[in-house]
């Protein structure tokens, strides 16, 4: 019996977040801040990407809120915002906003069809993935997300394949061409 409660206590120690209510990190808010602010995108950028590039700039009101601009060549895809509320001295909740398509919904949420879509769907589950890890000092991991929030991203998936490969790439500009030219798809 003292093994089995043993075991119990041991689990329930090595599990990630249990003390903490989701969302809320052990750490004041103006360390959440510099942390966020200056977080690198690459990994999440390298598995969300479709076949556009893209760029992630942030820009943040201290200790209030991050905001990133997902952009390509120049045109805002979307934007994304952490806005930081303490809790007390050590803790700060963190939550996610996402921008909104005209039609009122949240961009990229999951079940919404983009000719030239900049990020696979949907993107809230890699961006909670983004902050935590941020948070936490691990590495950004694909492998940190449910499997069940992979629906079909079919023109993300085709567009995707041809900027991975090389063969060609596709402008958020135009949605009427893809380029095969490396000079207009700089890798």
């Amino acid at each position: 019996m003292k093994c089995i409660k043993f075991m119990v206590v041991f689990v329930a120690a090595a599990l990630p977040g249990c003390g903490q209510p989701p969302g809320q990190y052990a750490m004041g808010v103006h360390e959440v801040y510099e942390r966020l602010l200056n977080s690198d995108f690459t990994e999440l950028r390298y598995d969300r990407q479709c076949g556009i590039l893209i760029h992630i700039k942030a820009e943040g009101q201290p200790d209030q809120s991050i905001t990133w601009e997902v952009s390509s060549i120049g045109r805002r895809m979307l934007t994304f915002t952490a806005r930081l509320t303490p809790v007390d001295a050590t803790h700060t909740k963190v939550d996610i906003e996402v921008s909104k398509e005209a039609n009122g919904r949240e961009a990229y949420d999951g079940n919404q069809t983009y000719w030239r879509p900049a990020v696979q769907q949907p993107l809230r589950p890699a961006l909670e993935e983004q902050i935590a890890s941020t948070l936490s000092g691990r590495p950004y991991s694909y492998k940190n997300l449910p499997n069940k929030i992979i629906p079909a991203n079919d023109a993300c998936s085709i567009h995707r394949n041809g900027l991975i490969t090389g063969l060609y790439c596709v402008r958020a500009d135009d949605p009427r061409t893809i380029e095969a030219d490396d000079a207009k798809c700089p890798r």
